[in-house]
């Protein structure tokens, strides 16, 4: 769960220790750090492929390859794994990309803190709503 000190700060350095030891020990590269959140949530390939919304293929590559990564589809394997913000905005980073302030990436932001425990389809519609495009999820190369 993402960090919080609302429910009560008893638990959060507890929480954020484990959070740290987490950050700490993962892979410098893109690919290694999500192979290493797949198999410390025990989620397989197709199980993410289908909570991204993205091909089985797309996912192998992104597990073996930092090439022809895009935001969305980064953004869209953080929700897939329904990993808290700060694992994500990690991810996000060792991808190459930068969540800026415009009002774009606000929404992203706000959505990989608070929604990341929703189903991607939500979070399309959301976006949607909000007057920002959908992600975009298809690749190239299918």
């Amino acid at each position: 769960l993402a960090l919080s000190i609302q429910g009560g700060a008893k638990d959060v350095l507890k929480q954020a220790q484990e959070m740290s030891e987490v950050l700490l020990n993962l892979p410098g590269s893109f690919s290694g750090t999500l192979v290493a959140h797949m198999k410390r949530i025990g989620i397989t390939r197709e199980k993410l492929a289908e909570e991204a919304m993205l091909s089985d293929t797309t996912i192998k590559r992104m597990r073996t390859s930092e090439r022809d990564l895009t935001l969305d589809f980064v953004i869209a394997v953080c929700v897939g794994l329904h990993i808290p913000p700060e694992y994500s905005f990690d991810l996000i980073d060792k991808a190459g990309f930068r969540l800026r302030n415009t009002p774009e990436h606000l929404i992203y932001k706000s959505i990989l803190q608070t929604m990341y425990m929703e189903k991607l389809m939500t979070i399309q519609k959301l976006l949607v709503k909000c007057g920002c495009q959908e992600l975009r999820l298809k690749d190239k190369g299918e």
